[in-house]
């Protein structure tokens, strides 16, 4: 048998129901006279009332008077268009920082005197860099001038490391300070980003931090352009620190998600005991950006293969990198400078990752929960990765 319910107490008690249900839905702020596209109907309405940071209710003006309380603010826009925060989800945020600073080349398709005069230019208004690094290498244009580039480097009146970083952030050169340093080079003194960290020993001055107030700066211009949202498509764990001092404070009005690259050799993905060490490291990793309102580290960078530019300049045959499923064809050059094309070169492109490997990665990856942003620009490793995705 239930209790008797005193009705005077019943009444209240619906009354203050009512009462903090009333409360909760008072808005903070009331836009109107606006144009707030839907994505998901393609609609727009014409008011919205926002509170503890999340829009209550869409509709028109006369739906929000039940939301207004003394304290809430209303602004009339005008007619502006009010759009959802656009997702960048593939973007290098360092990397854009990292290009508005120093020595540039511009991309500009220099001859090796040109060159050499560049890096004067740099080392005289840089005298206190213990590296001469120039970004925006064209080393497409150079390419056939490649071996007269490396012996100019090596004769320059410089007694510092000269980095040449080309203009994909993919192939690098440098004097004979920089190449001896790196295991695996071309014979034109050619070697990738890969290798970057055999030079471990200028790290301070290859890889400067930019400053805390041009990354904030930054994310005003992505915020101005709509962009609340961003993936860094390639982390790696020296930009780790960076990104902790400027996205874990709570003024950022940027969220950041990280594609983490752990740099996996192909022996070390035939480990298994390696990889779930390594995934376990990972996943604290996560744990720790699980508690950051604006930052989460769920993805996983696969890079593997390569890209689609060659050189048909280079002394010797310079093919694309990224894996194909059809031979590339060898370029012919005549004296008049006019490109043919002569049979099969039996080359197509390289895969970074074996196949077991790259399941043991996707298993593992899986397993663990991280999602997965894989560069792929040839057709032969896009189908490989479609075809392991579909055996998970």
């Amino acid at each position: 048998m239930l209790p008797k319910i005193n009705s005077t107490y019943l009444k209240l008690s619906i009354l203050f129901l009512f009462l903090c249900s009333a409360w909760a839905q008072e808005a903070e702020l009331i836009v109107y006279n606006a144009r707030i596209y839907q994505n998901e109907s393609r609609s727009f309405k014409s008011s919205m009332a926002i509170s503890n940071g999340k829009i209550i209710k869409l509709g028109s003006y006369s739906k929000m008077k039940s939301l207004i309380a003394p304290s809430t603010k209303i602004i009339d826009v005008n007619g502006k268009l009010i759009l959802p925060g656009f997702y960048d989800s593939h973007i290098h945020f360092l990397d854009i920082l990292w290009n508005k600073e120093g020595c540039s080349l511009n991309n500009k398709p220099l001859n090796p005197d040109l060159i050499i005069t560049e890096i004067n230019k740099c080392n005289k208004s840089n005298p206190s860099r213990k590296v001469i690094v120039l970004k925006g290498w064209n080393y497409q244009h150079s390419a056939k001038h490649q071996k007269n580039l490396i012996n100019k480097l090596d004769k320059i009146k410089i007694d510092k490391p000269v980095l040449l970083v080309g203009f994909d952030l993919i192939n690098y050169s440098g004097n004979k300070k920089i190449r001896q340093l790196i295991k695996k080079i071309s014979p034109l003194g050619l070697f990738g980003f890969e290798s970057l960290d055999d030079l471990a020993k200028y790290k301070d001055e290859i890889f400067y931090e930019p400053k805390e107030d041009e990354a904030f700066q930054l994310i005003r211009e992505l915020n101005r352009e709509g962009i609340t949202s961003v993936l860094d498509a390639f982390v790696i764990k020296r930009h780790i620190s960076f990104y902790d001092k400027i996205f874990m404070k709570k003024s950022s009005s940027l969220n950041f998600h990280m594609a983490l690259h752990p740099y996996f050799t192909v022996e070390q993905l035939q480990d298994q005991k390696y990889l779930a060490d390594k995934f376990n490291e990972l996943k604290k990793m996560r744990s720790k950006y699980s508690l950051v309102e604006n930052m989460s580290l769920d993805c996983l960078k696969i890079v593997l293969d390569g890209s689609l530019e060659g050189n048909p300049y280079f002394e010797g045959d310079h093919f694309p990198s990224a894996a194909v499923l059809n031979f590339y064809k060898r370029p012919y050059i005549s004296e008049s400078g006019s490109i043919s094309y002569k049979p099969d070169s039996k080359n197509n492109g390289h895969l970074l990752y074996e196949r077991s490997g790259l399941k043991n990665y996707l298993n593992f990856a899986n397993d663990y929960r991280f999602s997965t942003h894989t560069h792929v620009m040839g057709d032969r490793s896009y189908r490989l990765m479609v075809d392991l995705f579909s055996e998970l």
